[in-house]
């Protein structure tokens, strides 16, 4: 039982975890009620499916990881959504990895694992912190081996108490989900690896980079700019567009289908008079908390609802919002700030400072856990262990005992991590050094005796009344009816798009796929987004509640563009771009055919020319042209060939503007030729390039792939 009472000992350590992995096992039973009478797909790789009961049990577990991590316990939307996902993204890459490890045999071997795990150095070893050395930081296989044997032994051990069963079988859970990402990891890595031994140099490119890099040439030019010619001397045929895209088709394919859409966005702000209302609301609160002089949580949690709720402690001032910071900083004990708006955050707020007092930022202490034992046996063992402390006794000595540990440790107010661990903070730092207090837990009780404290400051404990400036009912209904009576006259998209401005609406463009969350970065629209995949172009939507009961929205279906090449419709803008430049650039190359300049000072008589001197041009670097702000490689590949003294003929095109170009001189640097370091420095580039994303880019362009989680989720 050595190895659980250590783990136990961590007790504030394991919240985060344990805390996780509970609701991962919550969530897991949800999941398997669920799962029988929901048998769909989220989505699959190459005919591997997945399923929508694993891949919300890996969402849970993603995101609990991140709660974990934050110190939090919700995620905003955004955060769900990112990990949402991560989780797809990391399926598909997975799958992608496995279907071609397997064809090559490539698999993760019993030693590998255990390898890594000698290692301890890999970051996924910090999500079970019960398993890392107390000094190193790194992990302990060991601590590890011993968990497991003695999970295995209380599986089977009958009468054990069920809560501390089920911690530790949420750290069980937590290993496996490590391990299993350890595993994948690791064939990740052994097959980008293999593929990129393929990527290979030789002597004759190690030279030809090496003059690339120690050849460099000083150039005379002169610019003509695609800009200093005026669009009309040019013309742009449907022809000349159709031939561009015919040419540039395969930079157009889109792998996913998508949509576009005009939507209006309505926002319902509070009106006057709700502001009103609530400016007397939260004067009455202050008028409260001036009058009180305890009872505050009840003013602030009950009587206003405060989106601050009241806690009883002394805190740093950085933990409170800068609006509530700049009205108490040097303030008195007692004093009463409010009401007041702050427009940043749309409140109305009062403060009164309760206390002061300064207080350590850090402090060390010691920590024994009793549990698993009745009650009565536990509270006689936690008196008699007290008395021993506050007499003197050792607690290295009652540690080895219990077989936990007994040595001290910080923390402080920047490093805990949830609730739990901030009462047991704010409770250190009020103690006197050495003194020794229990704290009751759900499963036993905490001993904790502070050691040593620092770095000093005051600290506030704070009554907050801070109320967002809320959207009364009859504002909501006012909004909600004179959009839709807007929407119903007007039922038709082209009709709606006609007569927006006329009625104050803006109407708005976006393109979307099945991976979009949000409609305009407007949160829960997946509704609206899901319409937008089942209508039919030219139809409108309902209108849709979203945001936080904030917005309104109506939606219509503009076009629908499959996967595959995009059409010409959808590109045409751009393409005729560059067509205009490709005719600016013909336009400017006849002008100069026509002069025939002999030199760069002839050419710099022509209209439009601008000259520029450009030095140090190299073949590895593209030439830099000041007059355009742009870099042309053309000029760069052209410098390394030419002879000095001969005017480039035909001009140079490059990608912004027409150069004639002279080379004026030549230099070589004095760095010595070294065939293995060029290799070597070759070869590293190949590596950086031909990365594990490039080449799970080029799977994914191969594999088909169905994604519509949209639909659930």
């Amino acid at each position: 039982m050595a190895t659980l009472q250590k783990i136990r000992s961590k007790g504030p350590l394991l919240v985060g975890v344990i805390a996780l992995a509970l609701f991962a096992f919550i969530a897991g039973d949800a999941l398997r009620v669920f799962q029988p009478t929901q048998p769909h797909d989220v989505g699959s790789v190459d005919g591997n499916s997945l399923s929508i009961a694993e891949y919300q049990r890996l969402v849970d577990e993603y995101s609990n990881i991140q709660k974990s991590f934050s110190g939090r316990n919700t995620l905003t939307e955004m955060e769900t959504n990112q990990i949402k996902d991560m989780v797809w993204n990391t399926f598909v890459d997975n799958q992608l990895i496995a279907i071609e490890a397997e064809k090559l045999g490539i698999t993760v071997t019993e030693a590998e694992l255990n390898y890594v795990l000698d290692q301890g150095v890999n970051p996924s070893f910090r999500l079970v912190p019960m398993f890392l050395n107390e000094q190193t930081g790194r992990f302990d296989k060991d601590k590890l081996f011993m968990f497991l044997a003695e999970y295995a032994k209380l599986t089977k051990t009958p009468g054990m108490d069920q809560g501390y069963l089920e911690q530790m079988y949420q750290v069980h859970t937590m290993w496996a989900f490590v391990e299993k990402s350890l595993i994948q990891e690791r064939l990740n890595e052994k097959y980008t690896d293999l593929v990129i031994a393929g990527f290979n140099t030789n002597k004759v490119e190690a030279q030809f980079v090496f003059d690339g890099r120690v050849n460099s040439a000083n150039l005379s030019t002169a610019v003509f700019p695609f800009a200093s010619i005026t669009d009309d001397k040019v013309s742009v045929t449907d022809a000349d567009i159709q031939k561009e895209y015919d040419a540039k088709k395969e930079m157009f394919k889109q792998n996913t289908e998508s949509r576009s859409i005009k939507y209006i966005d309505v926002k319902i702000t509070p009106s006057a008079a709700d502001v009103e209302a609530l400016e007397t609301e939260v004067a009455e609160s202050a008028e409260l908390l001036r009058n009180a002089t305890d009872n505050y949580a009840s003013i602030v949690n009950n009587t206003s609802g405060s989106n601050i709720p009241y806690n009883d402690l002394y805190l740093s001032l950085n933990l409170y919002p800068q609006d509530v910071i700049a009205r108490v900083k040097g303030g008195q004990v007692g004093e009463t700030f409010g009401p007041y708006t702050n427009a940043l955050d749309a409140t109305i707020n009062a403060v009164k400072i309760v206390g002061v007092k300064n207080l350590p930022d850090s402090v060390q202490f010691r920590m024994l856990q009793l549990q698993g034992i009745e009650a009565e046996a536990l509270a006689k063992k936690t008196d008699s262990i007290v008395n021993v402390l506050a007499n003197g006794g050792s607690f290295a000595r009652i540690a080895e005992e219990e077989q936990q540990p007994g040595e001290a440790f910080w923390i402080s107010e920047s490093t805990v991590a949830n609730q739990e661990q901030f009462s047991l903070y704010t409770t250190l730092t009020e103690m006197k050094l050495n003194e020794v207090k229990t704290l009751p837990t759900p499963v036993g009780n905490i001993i904790i005796q502070l050691v040593n404290r620092k770095n000093f400051s005051d600290k506030y404990k704070l009554a907050v009344v801070k109320r967002d400036m809320e959207i009364s009912s009859e504002t909501a209904n006012n909004a909600y009816n004179k959009f839709s009576q807007f929407v119903a006259e007007n039922s038709s998209l082209d009709k709606m798009v006609a007569a927006a401005e006329d009625e104050g609406y803006h109407v708005l463009s976006q393109e979307i796929t099945t991976t979009d969350h949000t409609i305009g970065n407007v949160p829960s629209t997946k509704e609206a987004l899901r319409w937008s995949f089942d209508a039919k172009v030219g139809s409108i939507s309902n209108i849709y509640e979203c945001g936080d009961g904030d917005h309104l929205m109506v939606v219509g279906l503009t076009d629908i563009i499959p996967a595959g090449y995009r059409p010409l419709k959808f590109v045409a803008s751009d393409l005729r771009n560059i067509v205009l430049n490709n005719k600016k650039a013909d336009y400017i190359k006849a002008e100069i055919a026509k002069a025939n300049p002999s030199s760069v000072a002839d050419a710099a008589k022509l209209d439009d020319a601008v000259l520029d001197t450009i030095k140090h041009v190299t073949f590895n670097s593209p030439a830099f042209l000041a007059a355009t702000n742009s870099s042309e490689p053309v000029i760069s590949g052209y410098a390394s060939v030419a002879k000095e003294g001969v005017l480039s003929n035909p001009a140079l095109r490059g990608n912004s503007a027409v150069v004639l170009a002279d080379v004026v001189s030549r230099e070589k640097s004095s760095e010595e030729y070294n065939e293995a370091s060029e290799r070597s420095t070759i070869q590293s580039e190949y590596s950086y390039f031909a990365n594990r994303r490039t080449i799970l880019s080029d799977l994914i362009k191969k594999a088909k792939i169905v994604d519509v989680r949209y639909l659930y989720f």
